[in-house]
């Protein structure tokens, strides 16, 4: 059953990555709270990673080698986003033109919502 929990693993953890699934995400309430004080986003977020974190739980080393990917390619993007950055005078801005810049950018932020949650379910 390894191969299967693996796979199960690689394809939840696709599913809540815009870079990978941009279109359906999107397409989730994000603002809407519903009687648990939870977006439609958020909810599918949590029930997500708990699939994530019982994987962990059962095949950790198979787990780690999975989601560490997903992680440093997401810190990849932040640390390089310095080269965007643009000094005048005593204040600093942020100055990407390029489409493919852009959109990753716009995934990466996105992803962040993930990574602090998938994190805390990773340490639990």
């Amino acid at each position: 059953y390894k191969d299967a929990l693996v796979l199960l693993l690689r394809e939840v953890l696709n599913r809540i990555q815009f870079r990978c699934n941009q279109a359906q995400l999107e397409e989730l309430d994000d603002e809407t709270l519903d009687d648990d004080q939870q977006t439609e986003w958020q909810r599918y977020l949590r029930q997500s990673l708990e699939v994530v974190a019982k994987v962990m739980e059962l095949l950790p080393s198979h787990a780690f080698s999975t989601l560490f990917p997903v992680l440093q390619e997401n810190l990849d993007v932040y640390l390089g986003l310095r080269q965007f950055i643009v000094s005048t005078g005593s204040s600093r801005r942020l100055n990407i033109t390029g489409e493919n810049d852009c959109r990753r950018l716009h995934c990466s932020l996105k992803g962040p919502r993930v990574s602090p949650f998938s994190q805390g379910k990773v340490g639990a």
